[in-house]
């Protein structure tokens, strides 16, 4: 586990420059109006990650203690 966190952590630094230079209008804007914008896309992963928690929480609480 400790590998997987220092490897986000280093995509992170990677790739923060690079997040932080998208424009405004470039994460706002829809590639076409059916699809997600940047930010929209972003809303969703962090939503879903969210609600992903929750679960993995909920799912280890209920075990019963000789699980």
């Amino acid at each position: 586990m400790n590998i997987t966190v220092e490897e986000l952590a280093r995509l992170i630094e990677d790739h923060e420059k690079e997040f932080f230079s998208i424009s405004e209008h470039e994460f706002n804007a829809k590639p076409f109006p059916e699809k997600w914008s940047k930010k929209e896309i972003l809303g969703h992963l962090c939503d879903s990650a969210s609600n992903n928690h929750r679960r993995f929480i909920m799912i280890k609480h209920s075990r019963s203690p000789e699980n």
